[in-house]
C-alpha cells in the first residue's frame, strides 16, 4: 500500500465475483482494523461504480468509549483441567470408601474424611472462581459455553462428593437413608420453547459405595411446576406442559437420554421439571427424585416471545435485585444467541463488544450494576427486538450477513455514510422504537450538498410484503454491510453493494425478474 495517496490508502479490494452473494465471516476477536469500506467492483469494465471508490478514513472521535476485546481467559482453562483432577479423586475415594466399609478403621475413616471435605472445599472454590469470572469479563460466546459446561460438570461432582461425606458419617452415626441421585448432565433450559416442540435432556444416576439396587424403573417426569400455577383461564390448574415418554437408564453409565415434547403452553409463566427414578433395593422400592430444573417457558404464538423471555430471564438471571453489569452482558449475549437461534458456541453473528458497549451506554448510562427494574425497561425494548430477529421475514438473515448493522447512535451512523458513496447508500440498524429498523439514508443533491435522512420502518410500512421488497421501490441505490470488524477509531468497517445485488434471493419471485441489471424483465413479453 505504500504507493497510495492519502485519499486511498484505507480501503481494499474484494476478489468477490460482483453477481454472487457477498458472504459475510465473522472475526469473534474483534482485532482493530483501518476503517473501510470493501468495493467487490473496482475492477468493473464500465466505471459503472467508480464513484464507490471514494472512500476516506473516518475521524478517530467518533466514539470515544474505551471497546473491551474478548480476552484469552486461562482461568477456564485451569478450571478445566482442575476437572479433569477433581474426577481421578471421586474414583480414588470411591475405592477407599469401598475398602473402608468392608473393614472400618478410625484411623482411615478420619483421613478419608478429611480427603472428601478437602475436595468438596476445592470444587465449591472452583464453582465461584467461574462465577466471579462471568461477573469481571466479558466473555465470548465459546467462553460463555466453556464456563456453562464447566460449571454443569462440577456440580454433578459436588453432588457425588456430597454424597460420599453424608454416607461416610454413617460409619459413626448409622442412617437407613439411600444414598442415590438423579442429576442432570444436560439440559435444553433456560429457554423458551413453541408449543409442540421437543428437546433433549440427560440425567445421571449417582451412588455411594454401599447402594446396589437390583433393579432400576424407567427415569420419569414427575411433574413440571409453575411458578403461578392459578395464572389460567378461571383460576384453573393447568396441565403439565411437558411430556416425555418413559425411557431406561443405561446401564454402564447410569445415565438416560430421551426427548421432551413441549405439549403445552404455560400462559407466559416460568415453569419448572423434575424427574424421578424407582430403584429396588433389599425387595423395597425407593424413589429417587431430581431437583427442579433451570427454568423454562412454552408459548402458543410469537407474540408471546418478548415477555416470556423477559420473564425466563428474571428468573434465571436476577437472583438478587442488583447485579454486575458485565454479569447482565454475558447473559445478554447468551439470550441475543438463544433467541436468535444460534449455536452457542459458535455463533454466526452475536453481539460485538461494541454493541454490548452500546447498550450499556445507552440504556443504563454506563452504571456498573444493574437493578432489575431498569432491566425491566430496557427489555421492553429488546424484547421486542428479539422477537422480530427470530420471527419476522429475512430479519435474522440479514442480521446474519451483516446487512442490518444492528445497534449504532444515529450521530455515528451518519459519519459512517458521510465516508461512504455519494449518491443513495443506506446502513439499516435497529430503531430505538421497538421492534422497527431505522435507515441511515446519504442520497446527495445534483450539486453535490450533502442530503442526510433518518427513516423509520415500522411493522405496518411492510405488512404484506417483506423488508426486502419495501426497499427494492425505495431510491436506496446501495446497502452497507458490516463485517464484523473495527477499525482502530472503533467505527464499524463496512462493505458496500448495489442493492439489487445484495438484497437479489431476498425478493418475492415476482420481482426477481427485475432485480439482474441490465437485462429486460420476463414480464414484459407480450403473451
Amino acid at each position: 500500500m505504500a504507493g497510495m495517496n492519502d485519499k486511498t490508502q484505507n480501503f481494499v479490494k474484494m476478489e468477490t465475483t460482483p453477481m454472487m452473494q457477498p458472504m459475510m465471516t465473522m472475526d469473534t476477536s474483534y482485532h482493530h482494523n483501518q476503517y473501510i469500506y470493501e468495493n467487490p467492483h473496482a475492477n468493473m469494465e464500465s466505471g459503472q461504480y467508480a464513484n464507490m471508490m471514494n472512500f476516506v478514513s473516518a475521524p478517530a472521535s467518533a466514539i470515544s468509549v474505551t471497546i473491551p476485546e474478548y480476552k484469552d481467559v486461562p482461568q477456564i482453562v485451569s478450571v478445566e483441567s482442575s476437572i479433569h483432577e477433581n474426577q481421578q479423586n471421586i474414583e480414588r475415594i470411591a475405592v477407599m470408601q469401598r475398602e473402608l466399609f468392608n473393614n472400618p478403621n478410625q484411623e482411615n475413616y478420619a483421613t478419608l474424611l478429611q480427603q472428601e471435605e478437602v475436595l468438596r472445599n476445592n470444587i465449591i472454590s472452583q464453582q465461584n472462581q467461574l462465577n466471579n469470572l462471568k461477573c469481571s469479563e466479558v466473555l465470548g460466546p465459546s467462553q460463555r459455553q466453556m464456563v456453562k459446561h464447566c460449571l454443569i460438570s462440577l456440580k454433578v461432582q459436588l453432588e457425588q462428593v456430597e454424597l460420599y461425606l453424608e454416607e461416610i458419617q454413617t460409619l459413626v452415626k448409622p442412617s437407613n437413608n439411600i444414598f442415590a441421585k438423579l442429576v442432570y448432565i444436560h439440559d435444553p433450559f433456560p429457554n423458551v420453547f413453541m408449543q409442540k416442540k421437543e428437546d433433549t435432556i440427560v440425567l445421571k444416576l449417582l451412588l455411594g459405595v454401599t447402594c446396589f439396587p437390583h433393579a432400576y424403573s424407567n427415569v420419569q417426569l414427575v411433574d413440571t411446576i409453575l411458578a403461578n400455577p392459578l395464572n389460567s383461564k378461571k383460576g384453573v390448574k393447568p396441565l403439565p406442559a411437558m411430556k416425555v415418554d418413559n425411557f431406561p437408564l443405561e446401564f454402564n453409565s447410569l445415565t438416560c437420554t430421551y426427548n421432551c415434547f413441549f405439549e403445552r403452553g404455560t400462559r407466559k409463566d416460568i415453569a419448572t421439571a423434575s424427574f424421578g427414578i424407582e430403584l429396588q433395593i433389599n425387595e423395597m422400592v425407593f424413589q429417587i427424585k431430581s431437583e427442579e430444573s433451570t427454568p423454562f417457558v412454552v408459548i402458543t404464538n410469537e407474540k408471546q416471545f418478548a415477555a416470556s423471555m423477559g420473564k425466563l430471564f428474571i428468573s434465571d438471571v436476577f437472583k438478587s435485585n442488583e447485579l454486575p453489569w458485565i454479569y447482565v452482558a454475558n447473559e445478554i449475549s447468551t439470550y441475543f444467541l438463544l433467541a436468535t437461534r444460534q449455536d452457542l458456541s459458535n455463533p454466526t453473528r452475536g453481539l460485538s463488544v461494541n454493541e454490548i458497549n452500546y447498550l450499556h451506554h445507552k440504556h443504563f448510562n454506563g452504571e456498573p450494576m444493574v437493578n432489575v427494574n431498569r432491566w425491566k425497561t430496557f427489555w421492553e425494548w429488546f424484547g421486542e427486538v428479539l422477537r422480530v430477529l427470530r420471527y419476522t421475514r429475512h430479519y435474522g438473515q440479514l442480521w446474519n450477513t451483516g446487512y442490518i448493522y444492528g445497534f449504532l447512535d444515529h450521530s455515528i451512523v451518519m459519519q459512517c455514510l458521510d465516508k461512504a458513496p455519494q449518491m443513495g447508500c443506506a446502513l439499516i440498524r435497529f430503531s430505538s422504537n421497538g421492534g422497527c429498523l431505522a435507515i441511515g439514508f446519504r442520497n446527495d443533491t445534483n450539486s453535490g450538498q450533502r442530503n442526510m435522512k433518518n427513516l423509520l420502518v415500522k411493522p405496518d410500512d411492510i405488512k404484506g410484503t417483506n423488508f426486502a421488497d419495501f426497499l427494492r421501490n425505495k431510491p436506496i441505490r446501495y446497502v452497507l454491510q458490516f463485517t464484523g470488524q473495527f477499525g482502530e477509531d472503533s467505527l464499524p468497517i463496512f462493505n458496500c453493494y448495489p442493492k439489487d445485488i445484495a438484497l437479489q434471493e431476498y425478493y418475492s419471485v415476482q420481482n426477481r425478474d427485475a432485480a439482474v441489471r441490465g437485462y429486460d424483465p420476463w414480464s414484459e413479453i407480450n403473451q
